[in-house]
């Protein structure tokens, strides 16, 4: 009865629990959650506000204030899929009960072999017409979004606030239930950027899941450090450190705070099936907003036959269901086809990922990845950033650490639009660096 109640109580309290839950009164157990979910459905047909008191009306006085008041203080739902397969498979288990008790009491009554096969056939169908889902209208979806988002503080509205500029170009954040992915050439300061992003979104008080592939947790947790001290992360890693520097290597509450957002999942087993397992649960018990693999290459499939190709295409259609699912963004660092190297101009294409059509059409948002001072050692002509290079007091080591964030498929469905940041190689702090001030 836990699964049941826990949704009754969390439908009162937000109704879009109501829609995504897709169960019919039918298929509670418990007769009093029957009634509270049939009068649920009620007050949202009719567009009436749902609470205690007008869930009370609707059961025509069979349940009052204070009896649906122990629902809205039973165990929450984090994750309402997981418990409405819970109420529908226990909903399946008592219809398959009852078919077994039926057939049992036609043989003792001598009903024939044809009748017999009937009277199956019509249980079993009333069984799957009672479980399927009940589906929302548009028009009552969109009532309820409307309250949601006027009650709604816009600090836990869907986007994700990933700092580095994005909001400027993606109207609230990184968008969660989505895939968003970040590619580029090595050097060009990729998982600097993914750090970067994982801190910005657990400093705003969101769970995120960082999947490093590539580095190990202790590496992460170096670059952490080094970004809250201003001390080089290479000399951390190494304890290359000054006595001085020792004493600096203190970090202040709100960075603790923060750090204890992300988890690390650098150790698990490197399979998009695991780290989807992994998420769900932290989605469930902790409501995880995002998760962060770095990067996808790397990643392994359970065939050993499978082609690179099938392989991404795999890994992109589960994440998509997955972030789709369970409301989580689903951040993917890839890295960029060989020949992009030997080209001339190699600011970021959407075609430059590796392997798959997927990688492309899964996401919702694109992001290239692009350090001019890497590629030129000056400005080259016409780039914009000539003024910079010679008019800046560090011109020269402004120019060389300047990193380009390339929009190549957003919300506003513009073709490309380009992001200025500035980086310290040594913290892996960033930085949006308004070119205006030097053109």
């Amino acid at each position: 009865m836990n699964a049941e109640q826990s949704l009754v109580g969390a439908a009162i309290r937000d109704p879009k629990v109501f829609h995504e839950a897709a169960l019919q009164y039918s298929q509670f157990a418990d007769p009093f959650c029957q009634v509270a979910w049939k009068a649920i459905g009620k007050c949202i047909e009719s567009g009436i506000e749902v609470d205690e008191i007008t869930v009370s009306d609707a059961t025509n006085g069979k349940l009052g204030p204070a009896d649906l008041s122990k629902y809205t203080t039973a165990v929450g739902v984090t994750n309402t899929q997981y418990w409405s397969d819970i109420v529908r498979d226990e909903f399946v288990k008592r219809g398959v009960a009852t078919l077994s008790s039926n057939f049992q009491k036609w043989s003792a009554d001598g009903v024939s072999g044809p009748e017999m096969l009937t009277r199956v056939q019509r249980q079993i169908e009333v069984l799957e017409s009672s479980n399927a889902r009940a589906l929302p209208t548009l028009g009552s979806l969109a009532a309820d979004e409307i309250g949601r988002i006027r009650l709604t503080p816009r600090s836990e509205l869907q986007g994700l606030p990933a700092g580095l500029g994005i909001g400027r170009v993606v109207p609230g954040g990184i968008s969660r239930g989505k895939v968003t992915t970040l590619f580029g050439e090595s050097g060009n300061f990729k998982t600097t950027v993914k750090n970067n992003i994982v801190l910005n979104i657990a400093r705003a008080g969101h769970v995120v899941l960082d999947v490093s592939v590539e580095d190990a947790n202790e590496l992460t947790a170096h670059r952490f450090i080094a970004g809250c001290t201003g001390l080089n992360y290479g000399q951390i890693a190494a304890g290359d450190l000054s006595d001085i520097d020792r004493e600096r290597l203190k970090l202040e509450e709100r960075h603790i705070e923060a750090a204890k957002n992300v988890i690390l999942a650098g150790e698990i087993i490197p399979n998009i099936d695991e780290i989807i397992r992994t998420a769900r649960y932290y989605a469930q018990k902790q409501g995880l907003a995002a998760v962060v693999i770095d990067y996808v290459q790397l990643l392994e499939g359970r065939n050993p036959r499978q082609t690179q190709k099938e392989l991404l295409d795999e890994i992109m259609r589960k994440s998509q269901l997955a972030a789709k699912r369970d409301n989580v963004a689903y951040i993917i660092v890839s890295q960029v086809k060989q020949d992009v190297d030997q080209r001339p101009d190699h600011k970021p294409r959407i075609t430059d990922m590796i392997g798959s059509s997927a990688m492309r059409t899964a996401s919702k948002l694109s992001i290239g990845v692009y350090r001019p001072g890497l590629y030129h050692n000056t400005p080259a002509k016409g780039s914009g950033y000539e003024k910079l290079f010679s008019n800046h007091p560090q011109g020269e080591e402004v120019y060389k650490n300047m990193l380009e964030l390339h929009f190549l498929k957003n919300v506003l469905g513009e073709p490309r639009v380009v992001v200025h940041c500035n980086v310290n190689p040594g913290t892996g702090h960033i930085q949006p660096f308004d070119m205006r001030d030097w053109q």
